[in-house]
């Protein structure tokens, strides 16, 4: 961009005449296309009515608007040529100068670290640069209770939740099935039992006394357990008199036979598990 220079003397020395200052115009009146400000050799290259003005703050000349008074400027300011009657339009703004920077006169300069045509980020769009860390699991929650009905609320059901909260007696679980013979317990409506189980599945056996013996077996829910060589009376059910407030389960099978039947215990869940058995029909 160029500027136009307010109050500069448009004559090398400030001494010449204006005839050496303002060239002739051209003998054709159609003239060129340079407006006001923009660089000349000679008036030829102007348009319309403008000359070129040589010795101004640049090689060659620049175009501009000649004039006698103020009145024939938009501006209102003539300004004299080396103190002749003549003089031209000044449009008040600094002078014609080359800008190496290229922006407009009002354009604010783009920041030295932003890429030009691309805005800054704003603050709000700026991501934390330490966001709140998401909470871990706590492992020693409990999983949600499984959707079960309600079981029988009788003797063997309300005599399971005394238990519960007694001392148990402790076993320790082996890993084979086959060695299942050396653990064993028995069904009982006096005491309960804290298995203590192996990494993996656990195994254990239970000595069934009658023949067509029911046997109900109580566990807290998060315990896997399997009875081999039980027939289901009802299936797995919440323990009718306290299942949901302790989340103990109740679970009822027949043994068409007595003797030693294999606990197997499955390798998910804690690897201590509170359990019960209580003969339904002694």
């Amino acid at each position: 961009m160029r500027r136009f220079a307010g109050g500069l003397l448009g004559c090398v020395g400030l001494l010449l005449a204006i005839s050496g200052c303002v060239e002739p115009p051209a003998s054709t009146d159609q003239g060129g296309g340079a407006l006001v400000g923009e660089p000349c050799d000679s008036s030829s290259e102007c348009s319309g009515t403008l000359r070129c003005l040589s010795g101004a703050l640049r090689a060659g000349g620049v175009c501009v608007q000649p004039c006698a008074t103020g009145a024939e400027c938009g501006t209102g300011v003539c300004t004299p040529i080396g103190g002749s009657n003549t003089g031209y339009c000044d449009p008040g703004n600094g002078g014609f100068v080359n800008e190496p920077d290229g922006l407009p006169d009002n354009e604010p300069e783009a920041s030295p670290d932003t890429p030009i045509g691309e805005p800054e980020a704003s603050p709000e769009a700026t991501p934390e640069a330490n966001p709140e860390p998401t909470p871990e699991a706590n492992p020693d929650a409990e999983p949600p209770r499984p959707d079960l009905a309600m079981g029988p609320l009788d003797n063997a059901a309300s005599r399971s939740c005394d238990l519960f909260d007694t001392t148990s007696d402790r076993v320790l679980a082996v890993t084979n099935r086959g060695d299942a013979g050396q653990v064993l317990i028995l069904p009982s409506d006096a005491k309960s039992y804290m298995v203590q189980l192996p990494e993996g599945e656990g195994f254990l056996t239970i000595e069934i006394p009658d023949w067509e013996a029911e046997i109900a077996f109580f566990a807290h829910y998060t315990t896997d357990f399997q009875v081999f060589d039980g027939d289901p009376l009802g299936g797995k059910r919440w323990n009718g008199a306290c299942g949901q407030q302790l989340g103990v389960t109740d679970t009822r099978l027949k043994f068409h036979s007595w003797g030693a039947f294999t606990i197997r215990y499955g390798a998910e869940g804690p690897r201590e598990a509170w359990f019960s058995a209580i003969h339904l029909n002694p």
